[in-house]
């Protein structure tokens, strides 16, 4: 009968050991986290049985702990990056106006909650610039607000 290898206890590896051996030094210097990464990116380890994310830990690792309310931003725009040099302190309005700054965010037919195509852009504005419709009546035809209609026609939206 064949009995069982008895094995000593489990040590687990410290958690700066576990994240800095999964990053490997990529493209424009990012450490890129080679771990698992969510639909976005986003590289996560756990931490006493926790997901973290690993870009917050790098950061913690490097400056210590992140202050409530604020985020750790990528000034690379590499989600799994997680090189400290690579990473600010900012809040949400910040990481908005930066995704802003860098035209990162999604327009038009990419946006995922678009209503109208190219195509019915297009209509919008040629049947206005004869003067056929309203902007009430357009908006109704294509099932979206007088304003949007007003700033697709501005060139606001949809430029």
């Amino acid at each position: 009968m064949k009995t069982k290898k008895q094995r000593g206890p489990y040590i687990k590896k410290p958690v700066s050991f576990r994240l800095w051996n999964r990053c490997i030094v990529g493209m424009n210097g990012c450490w890129v986290f080679t771990g698992y990464k969510n639909p976005k990116g986003y590289g996560r380890i756990d931490v006493n049985s926790k997901p973290v994310y690993a870009h917050r830990l790098a950061f913690e690792l490097a400056f210590g702990p992140i202050p409530d309310g604020l985020w750790v931003l990528h000034r690379c725009d590499n989600p799994s990056c997680c090189n400290p040099e690579h990473l600010w302190l900012g809040t949400n309005n910040d990481n908005i106006r930066d995704m802003l700054r860098k035209d990162r965010s999604l327009k038009g037919v990419r946006h995922p909650q678009v209503k109208l195509t190219q195509q019915d852009v297009t209509t919008i504005r040629e049947l206005y610039a004869v003067g056929m419709v309203t902007q009430t009546a357009l908006s109704e035809q294509f099932g979206v607000s007088r304003r949007n209609i007003y700033c697709i026609l501005r060139g606001k939206t949809w430029r």
